[in-house]
C-alpha cells in the first residue's frame, strides 16, 4: 500500500513540472515577433507624429520640424507580405514609400534604398548582442538596454535601446544611430550622431510625440 501511495505522489510529481514546463514554452512564444503586437507593430492606418531637432557642435538648436509616419497599405512582394510605411516629409530617406517586413526575428527593410533587405530591428533581444546589417558589413548594431524608461510628449515608454555603428577605416564610426523601441508602440525615440567633418557635426533627435494605432 506505501508503495502504491509513494508511485502516485510520483506521477503528480511529474505531472506538475511537466505543466510549468509547457507554461513557460508558452510564454517564450509570445515573446516572438509578430505584425500587430511585436517590436514596431504594422497595421494599414497605423500612425506616428514626431518631433524632430537639429543640434549643431555646441548643442545649440539650428533646425527643428514635424514628421508623420504612415502605413499606406499592404502587399505581397515576391511570396512575403511586406507593409509600406511612407512620411510626409520630403528630408527624410523613407519619404517615398518603402516595404518593410515582419519576421519571427524582427523587422526587415531597406530604409537606405541600397537594394539589400536586410535585419533593421531584432526582436526578441538580448543584452549585448551585436548583428550586422549585412554579411561583412562595417554597419553595427548592439542592443545596450532591454529596459530603458523614455517619457515624451506621447506618454512614458519602457523600450529596448538599439545602438548602430557605421564603421570606416580604423575603426572609426562615420555615424552612430540610438534608436529606442517599445514593444506594441514602436519607434520613440533616435538619436542621429555625425563625426567631425560631416555636414551637420551634431546630432539630430527625433521623439514621439503622437501614436494612432489600429487595434
Amino acid at each position: 500500500m506505501k508503495r502504491f501511495f509513494f508511485e502516485i505522489i510520483f506521477v503528480l510529481i511529474t505531472l506538475y513540472f511537466f505543466s510549468c514546463t509547457n507554461q513557460t514554452s508558452s510564454n517564450n512564444d509570445i515573446l516572438k515577433n509578430n505584425d500587430s503586437t511585436g517590436i514596431w507593430p504594422m497595421r494599414v492606418g497605423n500612425v506616428w507624429i514626431y518631433s524632430i531637432t537639429i543640434y549643431d557642435s555646441n548643442n545649440v538648436v539650428t533646425g527643428q520640424w514635424y514628421d508623420t509616419l504612415r502605413i499606406i497599405r499592404d502587399t505581397i512582394l515576391g511570396t512575403e507580405k511586406a507593409y509600406i510605411l511612407e512620411s510626409s516629409h520630403a528630408r527624410l530617406s523613407y519619404a517615398s514609400p518603402k516595404p518593410y517586413y515582419v519576421r519571427t526575428d524582427g523587422v526587415y527593410a531597406d530604409p537606405d534604398g541600397y537594394g539589400t533587405i536586410s535585419l533593421l530591428i531584432k526582436y526578441p533581444a538580448m543584452m549585448n548582442e551585436m548583428y550586422l546589417k549585412t554579411i561583412n558589413s562595417c554597419d553595427t548594431t548592439t542592443i545596450s538596454s532591454l529596459s530603458q524608461t523614455i517619457s515624451t510628449k506621447a506618454g512614458n515608454f519602457n523600450c529596448i535601446k538599439y545602438f548602430r555603428k557605421v564603421h570606416i577605416d580604423n575603426n572609426i564610426y562615420r555615424f552612430s544611430l540610438e534608436t529606442c523601441f517599445a514593444v506594441g508602440f514602436g519607434k520613440v525615440r533616435e538619436i542621429y550622431r555625425e563625426i567631425p567633418g560631416e555636414p551637420y557635426h551634431g546630432k539630430k533627435v527625433t521623439e514621439l510625440i503622437e501614436y494612432h494605432l489600429i487595434k
